[in-house]
């Protein structure tokens, strides 16, 4: 790591210096580390400052490929998979919190019909009314204002990790994205096509503008697909937990309902692809010539694909091996501890055994996260959703120093040096993740604005990277203005109406309800 490529460190006398130097040679981080130090009077301190100058740069104190990884992971998930089993029971118990939890929520139960990303596309599928989640919709909506920040020239921000953007954005999506693909009872055919739909026009929206501006987009097809692979994503995760998501739903219609055989042939087929792709891994992958088929698909640095082909056995063996947890706790009833028993999992995992995830970070397990929590509460939650609104003021505190002030660059992509680094990085996110999943930030919407702006979120969604390459000959900053230019345009056209449609159904009730007095008196 003390390497030289290039004798302008010497001349690097000051924290700017060591800086640029930094963007231009990675593999001198520990030079750059001095530097700064020096400069900044922080070496030694734990607390405020890390190894870690920029995510990206430096070695890892493990790895992926080291063979306490290949141990440690298997025996992780096998303990994991037992405290699960152990946890669930099948009384009412878990029925009962749920219960109890709508209720103190304070909400009023309204239909679930702009609930997620592909609300927009996708109507409820029917079944019980659940208390409407209007903190995921603004949730929703403020990650994607940030994705077209990112995409638009904004990259500093999430460089920066400003307002902690790396621990919440991405993590909330895929969250969300399996907590409201719970609130459909549609068949799976017809969401994919929607699903697709939505795919095909964003990717169709790119490639014009990859025509206009002359982009080599026959040499580059990845980037014409850029966001829009999200989209792919969702699609091969409602296809994979199709099953699990109908025996959810036939558990909550009824409890005592007996399990179908094929959803245990379900369950042994997710537990074989688990236990192979660990037993791969284990062995060290020897079995995948996976540098073969990256000559196969052609140069895949930097993005999300070349991870997941390098990382294979390790990622779906992780993600099967979540799948089976639940699959198995379903046929003992559940429980309100199972996602607490997940979330150690998932973080604990993570912060052992760090690998880089290229381009996208493809949380497939918070997407299977949300659907758990939806199905079986957080034990406790009443009490998480009771201290976060009263000590809301005192966690921020917490999360400030929880965070890595020192560190720049994309560390949700490629993780932190150390495991102490990696541990406060990763509690932040799952702390926030819990503040998500509990409801402790839901509210109302009494000016009717999540419906409209869920909407406007969907178009920013397709059209925004469109926006952004043809006004890039301006300045690519631009594209975001446009994006959320139509913000207002959106509110015009649906916000209004929605707006008049409840002043309509107000008066209709004022009306009702003279009308019932007039007739008793």
């Amino acid at each position: 790591m003390d390497r030289l490529l290039s004798a302008d460190l010497d001349h690097a006398s000051n924290t700017d210096e060591a800086n640029n130097f930094l963007a231009n040679h990675c593999d001198n981080v520990s030079k750059a580390v001095e530097l700064l130090q020096k400069d900044l009077v922080i070496e030694g301190d734990w607390l405020f400052s890390g190894s870690t100058l920029h995510c990206g740069c430096g070695e890892w104190d493990n790895n992926a490929e080291t063979i306490t990884s290949r141990i440690f992971l298997p025996v992780l998930f096998l303990l994991g998979c037992l405290a699960v089993v152990a946890v669930a029971d099948r009384d009412e118990s878990c029925k009962k919190r749920k219960r109890k939890d709508d209720e103190q929520d304070g909400f009023n139960e309204l239909e679930s019909e702009d609930l997620n990303l592909e609300s927009a596309v996708q109507k409820n599928g029917g079944g019980p009314k659940q208390a409407h989640r209007y903190d995921l919709d603004y949730a929703r909506v403020v990650c994607i204002c940030c994705v077209v920040a990112e995409h638009s020239g904004g990259a500093s921000y999430s460089d920066d990790n400003l307002f902690f953007a790396q621990n919440w954005v991405l993590p909330w999506l895929y969250t969300i994205s399996g907590i409201c693909s719970m609130f459909s009872k549609a068949p799976m055919l017809s969401s994919l096509s929607k699903y697709f739909a939505v795919f095909a026009v964003g990717v169709a929206a790119n490639w014009v503008a990859d025509l206009i501006t002359g982009r080599d987009w026959k040499g580059d097809f990845g980037n014409t697909i850029f966001q829009m692979a999200y989209m792919l994503g969702l699609m091969m995760l409602i296809t994979i937990t199709q099953p699990l998501r109908s025996a959810m739903h036939t558990q909550d219609t009824s409890r005592d309902a007996t399990l179908p055989k094929s959803f245990k042939i379900y369950t042994c087929v997710l537990g074989f692809i688990a236990l192979s792709c660990f037993g791969m891994y284990a062995m060290g992958n020897q079995f995948i010539d996976v540098r073969a088929l990256e000559t196969v698909f052609g140069e895949l640095e930097g993005t999300g694909l070349r991870a997941l082909l390098f990382q294979f056995p390790m990622i779906v063996g992780k993600l099967f091996g979540l799948l089976t947890m639940v699959c198995l706790a379903m046929f003992r009833g559940g429980s309100g501890w199972i996602p607490w028993v997940l979330l150690v999992l998932i973080y604990v995992s993570t912060v052992v055994v760090p690998f880089s995830w290229g381009g996208h970070a493809f949380r497939a397990e918070l997407f299977l996260y949300g659907m758990v929590v939806f199905h079986w509460p957080y034990a406790g939650k009443a009490k998480v959703v009771s201290a976060v609104r009263e000590y809301w003021p005192l966690m921020l505190g917490i999360m400030l120093f929880t965070s890595v002030p020192s560190t720049t660059g994309r560390c949700d992509l490629n993780p932190l040096n150390t495991w102490w680094e990696r541990s406060r990085y990763y509690t932040l996110e799952a702390f926030l993740l819990v503040l998500l999943c509990s409801g402790s930030m839901n509210t109302s919407d009494s000016l009717n604005m999540s419906g409209w702006l869920n909407y406007w979120a969907l178009f920013a969604f397709v059209f925004h990277v469109m926006f952004a390459r043809l006004l890039e000959t301006f300045q690519k900053s631009y594209g975001a203005i446009l994006t959320y230019a139509f913000v207002p345009v959106f509110y015009v056209l649906l916000g209004r109406k929605k707006k008049k449609e409840k002043g309509d159904a107000t008066q209709q009730d004022e009306s009702d309800s003279s009308t019932g007095e007039d007739a008793s008196e």
